[in-house]
């Protein structure tokens, strides 16, 4: 299974092809206009579900999958974090949680970027260990920028999903810690010297131990579309198989 993640930086429909050539299975696309209001919709042939989440229909949270599945909502969801959504996902063989992940400025004032997530976790932080879970998307932080007498820094929320076995899949497989990277998945002004590592994969152990590679896309092949760069997590199915 490939999963891929991706801020697309808006117009997704105009973009998709590119990350449809990598041949996914999912995709989380953060900054995703709703496909249900888009005029044109030849960029979902060969999409077989998708659901999408926001209050501006241009800017939104979706999610794609290009093999058969079932997506339903799960019920812990709330609408005051707008642009974090769980969904429970079921095909032949599997079944496990994905939450795309959208933490942005305009969302809840008070808990900007990251807060925003904190405050998902201090509601439903008890739900991770449930399931076989995937949290993904655009988290608009790192520990670089901790500020240690905030309870919503990078920091904290990592210890929250490490407290639910949920690990980081980048800082895993390469064995690095957090705030340590040396790989960019945003290109500030879209500026190669301006990079940081804010977009991120968190997966439980079965996702961990089922990662069979990951690569972050190369500034000079994504700049042209997206002032970030796109994550791509290859599992390996067999081992998935053991979900259901």
């Amino acid at each position: 299974m490939r999963l891929i993640s991706w801020n697309c930086s808006q117009a997704f429909r105009k973009k998709a092809a590119r990350l449809i050539e990598l041949k996914p299975d999912v995709i989380v696309v953060p900054e995703c206009e709703n496909p249900a209001v888009c005029k044109s919709r030849g960029w979902l042939d060969g999409c077989t579900a998708w659901k999408w989440v926001g209050a501006d229909n241009n800017r939104g949270l979706g999610i794609f999958f290009y093999h058969e599945v079932e997506i339903q909502d799960c019920c812990w969801f709330d609408p005051e974090i707008k642009l974090i959504k769980p969904y429970t996902v079921r095909d032949n063989h599997t079944e496990y949680v994905i939450i795309p992940v959208y933490a942005n400025n305009r969302n809840m004032l008070e808990f900007r970027y990251i807060g925003q997530v904190w405050k998902f976790l201090e509601k439903y932080q008890d739900r991770l260990s449930e399931n076989e879970t995937l949290m993904v998307g655009d988290f608009n932080s790192n520990a670089i920028w901790d500020k240690p007498r905030r309870l919503w820094n990078h920091s904290h929320i990592v210890n929250i999903l490490r407290q639910h076995k949920m690990e980081s899949l980048y800082h895993h497989h390469n064995n690095i810690e957090q705030g340590k990277e040396h790989e960019k998945t945003l290109y500030f002004h879209k500026k190669q010297g301006n990079g940081y590592h804010i977009d991120y994969i968190f997966g439980s152990p079965l996702f961990r131990d089922s990662l069979v590679n990951l690569t972050i896309g190369n500034y000079e092949d994504w700049i042209d579309l997206s002032d970030h760069c796109p994550i791509i997590c290859d599992f390996d199915s067999t081992k998935l198989r053991s979900i259901a």
